[in-house]
Parts: C-alpha cells; structure tokens; sequence
C-alpha cells in the first residue's frame, strides 16, 4: 500500500460527519475495486451490498431486492462509500424508495456493456447476463440524467477508458471535495 499524502493524511483527521458516497453502477465495471481501494487509502469504511448476497448462485430480483433492503437499513447516513448495483435506478430514485441514496452524492463507475460481460465470466460467482444488461441500460440513463441536472453531487467513471488509479483518485478527489477541503465548482467532468 503505498504512502498517504499530506492531503490524504490530514482528512483521516478531518471530523468525516459528511454525508455517505453511493458508488453505484452495472455489475463487472469496477465499482467494488475502485471505491474498496479509495476508502481504504483515505481511512473510509467501504460497504458494499456483496455483504447481503449469496455466493455461487445468480440472484433472482427478488433476492436483489432483498439485499438491497438489509443493506440499506445497515448503512449509516454519514462517512461511508456504500457500493451496489441495481436494474432501475431511475425506478429507485423516482420511488424515492431509500431517501438516503436520492439525497446523497453518487459516484457512478461504468463501463462499456461487453467489457462489463467478459468480466463477468471470469468472476467466480457470475451475475446473470440478462441482469448485467438491464443494469448498464439503466445506469446509462442515469449518466445522462446526472449529466444533464445541476450541481455537483455525481460524477461518471468510465473503466473503459480510465485506469483504476484514475478512478481511484477521482474518487478521492470527489470525497475530499465534499468535505470542503478543495474548493471545486460545479461538475466534476467525466472521466
């Protein structure tokens, strides 16, 4: 692991009460290793809803669902990266099902649909196709929909084109921003 920065250094000392940091997007694109190695290089508790799924198996919607709702009801509102993946976000949103995750700051990490594929099939535990691809569809819409609103609450990784260092530091960078100890304005661009 390699040496925190003065920056870095500084905000593990910083009171982290900012609000927690969604990472959402498709199964395969990189969420998990990304926000895992952020949070781990800040000091940050890192959920991810892996922690509710079974092993071994695809998931039926109705066990995502049911994932979901533990892994939400165990999330704190403030000083954690929370990772999942889900077949509607816009559903999830307009529902305003988890008011937690409509409120908060998202960190959406994507990637094309055939990479998210192979990935999948060198995973030990697969996600079913048909899951995958209503899940990038929908994070798709999600990228356009954040890309279009106002603010500063979301950026869009892309782990076709940037390296997961590069996400990495983004990620950082977003975090650091949200709690003031950068001065950005408006959106961060997608990287």
């Amino acid at each position: 692991m390699q040496d925190l920065s003065p920056r870095d250094k500084a905000f593990i000392a910083m009171d982290q009460s900012f609000s927690s940091l969604f990472v959402v997007g498709p199964p395969a694109a990189g969420k998990t290793t990304i926000a895992s190695l952020a949070a781990a290089r800040i000091g940050l508790i890192f959920r991810t809803i892996d922690e509710w799924t079974p092993r071994g198996r695809p998931m039926t919607d109705d066990q995502v669902q049911l994932a979901l709702a533990s892994f939400f009801s165990s999330a704190a509102p403030s000083g954690q990266i929370l990772e999942f993946s889900y077949h509607d976000y816009q559903r999830l949103l307009a529902d305003n099902t988890y008011p937690t995750f409509s409120a908060a700051k998202k960190i959406i990490v994507t990637s094309s649909l055939e990479t998210c594929m192979a990935r999948n099939h060198l995973r030990s535990s697969q996600v079913r196709q048909d899951y995958i691809e209503r899940s990038w569809r929908s994070t798709q819409l999600l990228c356009k929909v954040t890309s279009t609103a106002s603010g500063n609450d979301t950026i869009v990784i892309d782990t076709t084109s940037t390296s997961i260092d590069e996400g990495v530091e983004a990620v950082i960078a977003f975090i650091t921003r949200e709690t003031g100890d950068r001065g950005y304005e408006g959106n961060e661009p997608t990287i």
